[in-house]
């Protein structure tokens, strides 16, 4: 048939997000909602959720207070392992979803205050086929150093460095990925990262060091998501704060277009949403407005998305047919 996409490309979030370092603390209209101890739930009018974790429920000292504009603040206290995220999660689906399908990118801005103890602040999630865990950790205060190396690249102009450890019990893998250099404010191609993990870890066998340094046999493949949340963990009888003064999580759905679809037999179009990606061979498609006028062509390589490149040509967001 002959393929045919209308593409819309208004919430193409990540192309005009504003910069986070520079831009305004976003307006809380609620006084926002106090949670204390471990609870977990979604946030109404909005596509995210929220969880906190502490082993001391005193709202004094430890606690989260999240506001419908998706913003937080928390603060622990003699804490020996405290947690407070926002984002997307799939708690209700227990195979997790694919994050191939779906492009992630966080900005932020925050401020803290830290007297005592360590802490890990990026973004954070829970996997699947295998149950693992994984840190994009943008700001630290302590040598991360457990678990293997497996290597460095390169996202959103910075170098971050792999490591994996074995934890917990039921034991099971933490994948982190640690920048250079520790910040508070800026963007994260959070889906850039996940396809640096499949690239790196593609379900092959390995030995992993657990806590002690005893290495252990792993099976090293990222999984699917549970959850990919806004995070922050402090541990080690931890005293802080953090106000995430500027806070915009989004997620787009990913379709795949095969080189296949190609094969003309048909007038008839296929609308995809959001973010389409093309798989196989490079390709030279034509553009045209939703009444038929041809706009022009775009060239469009393996992988990357038709998206990114119709917006390129035509310098503006709408909606488009691409053949």
């Amino acid at each position: 048939m002959k393929f045919c996409i209308a593409v819309a490309m208004g919430l193409a979030a990540s192309v005009y997000a504003a910069d986070a370092c520079t831009a305004e603390d976003m307006v809380r209209l609620d006084a926002g909602h106090l949670i204390a101890g471990s609870q977990r739930d979604s946030i109404s009018g909005t596509p995210w959720s929220f969880e906190v974790w502490s082993p001391d429920a005193d709202p004094e000292g430890n606690s989260m207070t999240y506001y419908d504009n998706g913003t937080f603040k928390a603060e622990w206290y003699g804490n020996p392992d405290f947690g407070a995220r926002i984002g997307y999660s799939y708690w209700d689906s227990p195979q997790g979803v694919d994050h191939a399908d779906w492009n992630y990118s966080l900005d932020y801005k925050y401020t803290k205050t830290i007297g005592y103890g360590e802490y890990l602040i990026g973004v954070h999630g829970w996997l699947t086929e295998p149950y693992d865990e994984f840190f994009i950790v943008d700001d630290w205060n302590y040598p991360i150093q457990v678990g293997k190396t497996f290597g460095e690249y390169e996202v959103d102009g910075a170098k971050y460095t792999v490591r994996v450890a074995w934890q917990g019990w039921p034991q099971s893998l933490l994948f982190y990925s640690i920048r250079e250099t520790p910040r508070e404010c800026g963007h994260i191609d959070v889906s850039a990262h996940f396809r640096k993990f499949d690239e790196l870890f593609a379900g092959q066998a390995d030995s992993v060091p657990d806590g002690k340094g005893i290495n252990k046999p792993a099976v090293l493949k990222f999984g699917k998501l549970t959850d990919v949340m806004a995070a922050v963990n402090a541990f080690v009888d931890a005293r802080g704060s953090i106000d995430y003064t500027y806070l915009s999580f989004a997620a787009e759905r990913v379709e795949v277009l095969s080189s296949s679809s190609a094969t003309p037999e048909s007038s008839s179009t296929t609308v995809l949403p959001l973010v389409a990606r093309v798989s196989g061979a490079d390709r030279t498609l034509m553009v045209f407005d939703l009444q038929g006028r041809v706009l022009g062509s775009i060239f469009v390589a393996a992988g990357t998305s038709v998206n990114s490149a119709v917006l390129a040509k035509f310098g503006r967001p709408g909606s488009y047919i691409v053949k």
